[in-house]
């Protein structure tokens, strides 16, 4: 079960503060509950006006919700600090990087050695959803963060991308 932090029961948290210096400390807060939600959770994409539905931002104990404006000025806030990427120009969809693309490739590339992939060809699909990663961060990871993730090694030359018919059919080759 997923513990939030003590300011998320004190209602004037669900408000954006009008004081500069307050807001910035509560835009932190609010970011790192959001990276430890996903994280938890395996959450790797949030769309802003689908969450502000969820008890991610809705306390109902304290009768209290994030505004979808203030979600998104958080979610904003994320991508600025490097812990996301917006998918759409509207800024409404976000991926969140609770782990980067760089640790995410570290750690595809680190269970191919222990796992003996080396010189293997892999779908993405087999990536992310082969019995073999059920217990490993990655499984059922976002596509577009998977693929990424496999950018960041095929720039290391660890990896060679393959197109396919559709993303999931997308092959990679470990060198």
């Amino acid at each position: 079960m997923f513990r939030y932090p003590p300011f998320y029961s004190y209602p004037p948290s669900f408000t954006l503060q009008p004081v500069k210096a307050t807001r910035e400390k509560q835009l932190k807060l609010w970011c790192d509950l959001v990276l430890s939600y996903c994280k938890h959770y395996k959450i790797f994409k949030l769309s802003v006006t689908e969450c502000a539905t969820w008890s991610l931002f809705v306390n109902t104990s304290i009768d209290r919700k994030l505004s979808v404006d203030a979600i998104g000025k958080v979610l904003s806030r994320l991508v600025s600090m490097g812990y996301g990427e917006w998918l759409n120009k509207e800024a409404n969809v976000c991926l969140v990087y609770w782990r980067r693309p760089n640790e995410w490739a570290q750690l595809i590339y680190d269970w191919v050695e222990r796992s003996g992939r080396r010189k293997s060809i892999l779908t993405l699909y087999e990536i992310r959803f082969s019995e073999d990663t059920v217990e490993l961060e990655f499984h059922e990871m976002d596509i577009e963060l998977l693929l990424k993730s496999l950018q960041v090694l095929e720039s290391q030359g660890k990896c060679v991308i393959f197109e396919g018919k559709t993303s999931d059919d997308l092959g990679v080759k470990f060198l």
